[in-house]
C-alpha cells in the first residue's frame, strides 16, 4: 500500500529484541504478544533497561518491537467501512506526544494544529487501508505526524473508546452505522460540517489510590474521561478540564512549576507569569509543602524528566490535598496559551 511505520519486528526473546535495537537505535517501544490497555508495554531508552525489563516480564515469550518515533503527534481516526466505501467521521488530534495511552490522551476535533497536507494524507491512507482490507463496520486507525510526513501505528477492526464522542460530535450514531454496514444495510453515508470543537480528557484516580504515581505512559492508567464541546477550541479544553475536577486559578494565585534547568520550558513559565504568581523547585522544599497543605499553591505543573524523591513528595501531597496537577509538557503549553 506504500504506506510508512515506524520500523518494527515480531521478536522471541531476549538476545533476537536487542539485535533488533542495534539495528535501528535507541529509544523503542516494546510489547508482549498478550498486550490490553497497554499492559506490559514500555518506551526503553538502552540496553542497559531493556536487559531490566525482561528480567521482570517473565510470562511472556513473543514481543512485538519498533522504532519509537520521539516529538512525533499522534492522530486517531475513526470511521465506518463498508467495502471500497470509506467513511471517515473524526480526525482527533492528540495534546500529548506519542508515548501516552491513547485511552490516558487529551484529544481535540477537528484538529487544531495538523496542516492541509498532513490531513490528506491522512485521509488518503486510511481509505488505502480500509478499502485494501475490505473493511466493513467501525474502525480505528491510529498515525503519527512528525515533520509533515504520516506513520501508521496500528488499524483496529473495532469501535473505538472515542468512538461515543465523536458521535456526539458530529451528531451521527456511528454504532447503527457500523450495525448497518456490517449487515450489507448501508448504502451511503452522510456529510458531516464541523460546527464546534470537542476536547475528550482522560479522569484519573490517583486520589484514591495511596502513593500512585500520576505520570502517564504508554501504559493505560486512566479510569474513565470527560467530553466537552465549545464554540473555541478554548472554551471546550477549559470546559473539559473544570469537568475533570480541575479548578482554574484565578488572577495572582500561586502556581508551583517543576521543571529541569536546562529545558525547553521557559516560554510555559513566561505565559503562566502574567496571570500567576509563579513558584519553582529552587524554593524551599518545606514552604512549598506548607503552602501546598494550606491549600495556598493553587495548580502544580510538574515537568521534570526524572523525579528524585523530594518532587515526588512535592507532586504526591498535592494530590492528596485535592490541588490541580499537571505533568504532561505539552498539555501545560496548551494550558498555559488558553489561561491568558
Amino acid at each position: 500500500m506504500e504506506i510508512g511505520q515506524p520500523e518494527w519486528k515480531k521478536v522471541k526473546g531476549e538476545k533476537e529484541t536487542i539485535e533488533f535495537c542495534k539495528k535501528v537505535c535507541y529509544p523503542v517501544i516494546i510489547r508482549p504478544s498478550y498486550v490490553l490497555s497497554g499492559t506490559g508495554m514500555k518506551i526503553i531508552e538502552n540496553e542497559k533497561d531493556m536487559k531490566k525489563y525482561f528480567k521482570k516480564i517473565i510470562k511472556a515469550n513473543n514481543f512485538t518491537v519498533s522504532k519509537f518515533i520521539e516529538n512525533a503527534k499522534e492522530v486517531d481516526v475513526d470511521g465506518i467501512g463498508y467495502g471500497s466505501k470509506v467513511f471517515i467521521a473524526g480526525i482527533l488530534e492528540h495534546i500529548e506526544n506519542a508515548g501516552t495511552h491513547s485511552g490516558d490522551s487529551t484529544m481535540v476535533i477537528p484538529t487544531v494544529s495538523l496542516g492541509y497536507y498532513e490531513i490528506k494524507k491522512i485521509k488518503n491512507y486510511t481509505k488505502k487501508i480500509v478499502s485494501n482490507l475490505m473493511i466493513k463496520g467501525p474502525f480505528n486507525i491510529q498515525y503519527l505526524v512528525k515533520e509533515g510526513d504520516v506513520l501508521v501505528i496500528e488499524c483496529n477492526l473495532r469501535a473505538s473508546r472515542s468512538m461515543p464522542f465523536v458521535s456526539k460530535m458530529i451528531g451521527v450514531n456511528l454504532m447503527e452505522l457500523g450495525v448497518d454496514s456490517m449487515l450489507d444495510e448501508r448504502k451511503t453515508f452522510p456529510k458531516i460540517t464541523y460546527k464546534n470543537y470537542g476536547v475528550k480528557s482522560a479522569q484519573f484516580s490517583y486520589f484514591r489510590l495511596e502513593g500512585a504515581s500520576p505520570f502517564s505512559s504508554v501504559e493505560m492508567n486512566s479510569t474513565g474521561e470527560v467530553a466537552c464541546f465549545g464554540k473555541t477550541f478554548k472554551e471546550a479544553f477549559l470546559n473539559s478540564l473544570a469537568a475533570k475536577g480541575i479548578k482554574i486559578p484565578v488572577k495572582g494565585d500561586k502556581v508551583l512549576v517543576l521543571v529541569n534547568k536546562n529545558s525547553d520550558c521557559s516560554e510555559i513559565i513566561k505565559k503562566l507569569a502574567k496571570k500567576y504568581r509563579i513558584m519553582t523547585n529552587e524554593d524551599n522544599e518545606n514552604d512549598v509543602i506548607k503552602l501546598i497543605e494550606n491549600q495556598e499553591i493553587k495548580l502544580v505543573i510538574n515537568l521534570l524528566k526524572n523525579q528524585k524523591s523530594k518532587e515526588f513528595i512535592i507532586t504526591r501531597k498535592c494530590i492528596d490535598m485535592d490541588i490541580p496537577l499537571i505533568t504532561n509538557k505539552e498539555l501545560a503549553k496548551v494550558f498555559s496559551e488558553m489561561v491568558n
